[in-house]
């Protein structure tokens, strides 16, 4: 009858049915899929996002190690330039006090050979001078004979005795060989004192010859022993300023080497702390890159596995559709009636229908694609903005470092450069003082030899006025003696002409 479902209708419903589970199952795999790939997509996105950073750090902290390495390899010349001039400072001051011991010495030797001279001349001066007056007070007795005899040979043996030694020089030297001269001269003396009638006239003559020389030869010695004190000033003067210079040469370049080894270590720990830094960044970076490389791979598998089983399912959709059309064909050529027909024209249009809806759910998982492929676009053109945004501002950020690093380097440039004009404008101002110093030195050393010669032409003139008042005595004593002389042996002849 017309209520009556015959097989074919079964099998077409049948057909239908499994169509429906087939669409069904497509769905529900397309949507597994979806999540799938935006599983994929995200963490594809994490690991590039990652990758890039640390290829930042990696760049960021090579140049890091460049300037620490360069900063040490810097720093350790300086250092070791400063410890050589430390060490050359240092051998100059050992040196410079050497030199300076030795010249302390030989002055002192000198010193001591110029007192010793001058105490020789100034105790033979006064035996020539004492001796000379009781000469004179005892006139031409036997006992003054032997006083001038026995004051020259005094005075020969005090300057043989202070010329005595092992090393005999300078001053010390000129007395041993003026009291050689001096033995000589008294010998002759003696000579020409027994073949003359006025021994006492000799003598006095040659004693006032003999303080003559004594004394110009204390003013001589008075005036080298003055300049060798002033040659031992000036020296000792000179060592001073130089150990100074040297002291606060060798002070400063020790500050400077140790702000300098503080500044090493520094980029010594940073140096270190870069290279761990590095290692762990590029561990991390090879660790992503292996995860990404997997990632991609899995998921380019899982895509086309999906595509080719997507495939096959709509095969089997198409192939469960054409088998329900040929049933319904073959229900129009076998069936008749109107009924029959009516039949056979529901199953057709319930065909058609689930033809339609399949078709409609094909273009509505075919407009979804493209959907989510448009998104997905949308999505990757974000990423490209963001990643060359974010490239940009490393960018921005590695030029800023740099402009800063630079800007400190200039700074310390300018820092040392100030620094160094303010050591040359000390040096110039402790140059200009020393000069100063010197000047003033200069002046008060002419000064003061203007004022020794002063004494000394002043002595000279003293001693000339001396003499020559002694040489007036000695001329009226004489003339006083030879008159009564001469008035003794007249009256010695009256007497003998009355006898």
């Amino acid at each position: 009858g017309a209520s009556e479902v015959t097989p074919v209708m079964k099998v077409i419903e049948l057909l239908n049915g499994m169509v429906a589970k087939g669409k069904q199952e497509k769905h529900e795999e397309q949507v597994a899929f979806a999540a799938f790939g935006e599983f994929c997509r995200g963490s594809e996105e994490s690991k590039v996002k990652a990758i890039k950073t640390a290829e930042s750090d990696i760049v960021t902290l090579g140049d890091t190690i460049g300037k620490a390495e360069i900063d040490i390899e810097r720093l350790g010349q300086e250092i070791d330039k400063l410890n050589d001039d430390i060490d050359g400072w240092t051998a100059e001051k050992a040196k410079s006090s050497e030199v300076r011991k030795t010249e302390r010495t030989d002055y002192e030797a000198s010193l001591a050979d110029y007192v010793e001279a001058i105490d020789a001349l100034d105790r033979a001066i006064e035996v020539l001078k004492a001796r000379a007056s009781q000469v004179k007070k005892g006139a031409a007795t036997p006992q003054a004979s032997s006083q001038k005899d026995e004051s020259v040979s005094a005075v020969v043996k005090l300057l043989q005795e202070a010329g005595k030694g092992p090393a005999a020089t300078g001053p010390i030297a000129r007395l041993t060989e003026l009291g050689r001269l001096m033995q000589e001269s008294l010998m002759q003396v003696e000579a020409s004192a027994l073949d003359t009638a006025a021994p006492e006239a000799t003598y006095e003559f040659q004693s006032k010859s003999i303080v003559e020389t004594l004394e110009n030869m204390r003013l001589k010695f008075q005036d080298e022993k003055g300049v060798l004190e002033k040659e031992e000033m000036n020296r000792r003067h000179a060592f001073e300023l130089v150990m100074e210079r040297l002291t606060d040469q060798v002070k400063h370049a020790e500050t400077s080497s140790s702000k300098k080894g503080g500044q090493r270590g520094e980029a010594q720990s940073e140096l270190a702390d870069a290279k761990g830094d590095l290692e762990e960044t590029k561990t991390a970076k090879a660790a992503d890159e292996k995860y990404l490389a997997d990632l991609r791979a899995n998921c380019k598998t899982k895509a086309t596995e999906f595509e080719h089983r997507q495939k096959l399912r709509q095969e089997e959709l198409d192939a469960l559709a054409k088998e329900a059309a040929a049933k319904l064909a073959k229900v129009r050529e076998e069936v008749e009636g109107v009924k029959l027909a009516e039949e056979a024209e529901q199953a057709r249009l319930a065909a058609e229908e689930a033809a339609r809806k399949a078709e409609a759910d094909a273009k509505a998982a075919e407009a979804e694609r493209k959907r989510k492929e448009q998104e997905e676009e949308k999505r990757q053109e974000r990423l490209q903005k963001q990643r060359e945004a974010e490239e940009a501002k490393r960018r921005k950020d590695e030029a800023e470092r740099l402009w800063r690093q630079r800007e400190e380097q200039e700074r310390e440039r300018k820092e040392l450069e100030r620094k160094k004009r303010e050591a040359e404008e000390v040096a110039r101002k402790k140059r200009e003082a020393e000069a100063e110093a010197a000047r003033r030195e200069r002046e008060e050393e002419a000064a003061r030899q203007e004022a020794e010669e002063a004494k000394r032409k002043e002595r000279e003139a003293e001693e000339a006025a001396r003499r020559q008042r002694e040489a007036d005595e000695a001329v009226r004593k004489a003339a006083a003696e030879e008159e009564a002389r001469l008035q003794e042996e007249a009256e010695e002849a009256e007497a003998k002409k009355e006898e």
